[in-house]
């Protein structure tokens, strides 16, 4: 899918001023990361490295893992389609609502898919090759225990599970699966080092898995797919960033939760649980692109359309919760949309 993620504002006629479209941190990229990436100019004049193997170094030392169970990836989208490449024709699991990149992937590369919804997962009997699980899922921002993850992996060992940790930095309800590695051999654990690190537009992930699998995937890998400067800027994440708290998830978590709040005394909507900072909304007796094109219109706001999610109507959005200040923009608009619509 080319078009119809979140963070389209250039896309947009009106300049936005609040950008509750994308679930990347809402802050600038780590201090020092643009003078070291300035410094380091020079890398682009040269090819970069095949595998981005001086970063995989850093990554498999701070996740205590060998190097052959980590593979270097052009943002996590990347992971997503080698997944689905590895085996082609095959069938694909995928719990839904999510990200529909996984769904995508899969019929791109010909996979039966089975899509079950994320309220069965805990009884969910698996019998695909591939399965993909969010975890905190996307757009939701629900989280599943560790333990469920770690059930399903004991009980359908056929079935390989890709949970991607896109969003892990931004809840507090479960920690990472990636201790789980040492002890099955059918997970595959995806991340992302741009959402966190405010750095989209660089597009850098991984993807952690068995000796057996990131080989597999490694062998339909194009050269070069990571950038030098990418290579360089994870390089300075892995030395300077990764081991400090860089999110104050704390504070923002309080925030969602105070502006969920004032967000229900607003006729014509609901809004959905989540254990991130960002969570679903459902606009009633309208479509969420109706909402959508007011907001960017009269109030030069984004949303996240949440219609191509599979598993969702076209009434559901997303958005993210950004500063107080940002937040109170989008409740007066809402406001101003619900009285609209009363009349």
């Amino acid at each position: 899918m080319l078009y119809g993620h979140g963070d389209d504002a250039y896309l947009q006629s009106n300049a936005i001023v609040a950008n509750f479209s994308t679930n990347v941190y809402d802050a600038p990229e780590p201090q020092g990361l643009k003078e070291h990436l300035w410094q380091n100019w020079e890398v682009v004049n040269h090819y970069p490295e095949v595998l981005a193997e001086s970063l995989r170094v850093k990554i498999a030392q701070y996740h205590q893992v060998p190097e052959d169970q980590v593979l270097v990836l052009n943002g996590a989208e990347e992971g997503i389609h080698l997944v689905a490449r590895m085996q082609p024709q095959q069938t694909a699991t995928i719990c839904i609502p999510t990200f529909a990149e996984y769904a995508d992937a899969c019929q791109m590369y010909g996979h039966q898919l089975t899509f079950v919804p994320w309220q069965q997962l805990p009884a969910w009997e698996f019998d695909t090759s591939l399965a993909f699980i969010c975890n905190p899922n996307n757009p939701t921002g629900e989280a599943v225990k560790v333990e469920l993850i770690e059930h399903l992996l004991k009980s359908f060992p056929k079935t390989l599970f890709c949970v991607d940790e896109a969003f892990i930095d931004f809840t507090l309800a479960i920690d990472s699966h990636i201790p789980l590695l040492a002890k099955y051999d059918n997970l595959m654990v995806l991340k992302s080092l741009t959402k966190n690190f405010s750095i989209p537009g660089l597009r850098l992930g991984y993807l952690l898995a068995s000796p057996q699998v990131i080989q597999q995937m490694q062998a339909m890998k194009v050269a070069w797919s990571v950038n030098a400067l990418a290579i360089e800027a994870g390089k300075y994440l892995f030395d300077h960033c990764v081991h400090q708290q860089v999110l104050p998830i704390e504070a923002m978590l309080q925030e969602r939760a105070q502006w969920q709040d004032a967000l229900r005394t607003i006729s014509g909507f609901e809004w959905c649980a989540s254990d991130t900072h960002f969570f679903l909304g459902k606009v009633i007796d309208h479509s969420a692109a109706e909402l959508k094109a007011y907001l960017v219109n009269y109030h030069q706001i984004l949303i996240r359309d949440a219609a191509n999610f599979q598993g969702l109507t076209p009434h559901y959005f997303r958005v993210a919760s950004l500063s107080p200040q940002k937040n109170q923009l989008l409740t007066r608009a809402l406001q101003a949309w619900s009285a609209k619509s009363d009349k």
